[in-house]
């Protein structure tokens, strides 16, 4: 399950926790660029959306946290806010 989480105000306003991976950007995309990078879902460095996305279709298989993520990297938009957007945990 993929959380997000928006922060008005903050320096990397946007959060993501994916498969216990966390990222934080100045947008979405950064944000899942960023936890799918360090974990190694994606080559290190790796900040296109559009290049993420693709590499996530062909890499892994589909699975609606997968398809999550690739819709948020192609559209650079979190999911609404709802049963799907969730505050994440803090330490």
């Amino acid at each position: 399950m993929n959380l997000f989480e928006f922060i008005p105000g903050d320096e990397l306003p946007y959060r993501v926790q994916v498969d216990g991976l966390h990222g934080a950007g100045i947008e979405p995309r950064q944000a899942i660029c960023a936890a799918l990078s360090v974990g190694g879902k994606i080559p290190a460095g790796m900040r296109d959306g559009p290049s993420a996305a693709a590499y996530i279709f062909w890499n892994y298989e589909a699975n609606p946290a997968w398809l999550e993520l690739i819709k948020a990297l192609g559209s650079n938009e979190f999911p609404k806010k709802g049963e799907d957007y969730a505050k994440l945990p803090r330490a």
